[in-house]
């Protein structure tokens, strides 16, 4: 019995050696789908999709859904809103549209991907403010550090220096 085969197309580690969950060619899934392991799309997936381990998009395969995944290989199309804790990979083949949350993107030549993306550790919450910095401070600061006289604009005579 092998351990940590390396699985087709995704380039992840499948550490449960053969434990898989399997949406084959000629099946579609509608619904609410969960899982501990990992998890292969082969035919069509709608819905919602939960994977604690890899979620494999293969060649062929259509996925519109919400899906929260640990990581995700697509070489097949996914669409929807996708949150994924760990690596997304989209191979030569593979398509990902919609709202993407992650915490590491990986897009191979000749795959595409459209859409809002989102990247940060999804394990910390996302900065509530991002400091900014104004013009007219700047200048200001950039000013006073400046030995060169302002020029005269109050258009009075220059007598008085």
């Amino acid at each position: 019995m092998a351990t940590g085969a390396t699985i087709r197309g995704g380039g992840f580690t499948n550490e449960m050696s053969g434990e898989e969950s399997v949406i084959d060619r000629s099946s579609a899934f509608d619904g609410v789908l969960r899982t501990s392991r990992n998890l292969r799309i082969e035919g069509q997936a709608k819905g919602e999709l939960y994977c604690d381990g890899t979620l494999y998009v293969d060649e062929g395969a259509q996925v519109n859904a919400r899906v929260v995944s640990a990581n995700i290989a697509v070489s097949g199309t996914l669409t929807g809103e996708i949150t994924c804790h760990g690596k997304l990979q989209i191979l030569p083949t593979g398509r990902v549209s919609g709202r993407v949350a992650t915490a590491s993107l990986i897009i191979q030549e000749g795959a595409i991907y459209e859409g809002e993306l989102r990247m940060s550790n999804l394990d910390e919450e996302p900065p509530t403010t991002v400091p900014s910095l104004s013009v007219s401070s700047a200048t200001t600061s950039a000013d006073e550090d400046d030995d060169t006289p302002a020029p005269n604009t109050n258009h009075e005579s220059d007598s008085s220096r």
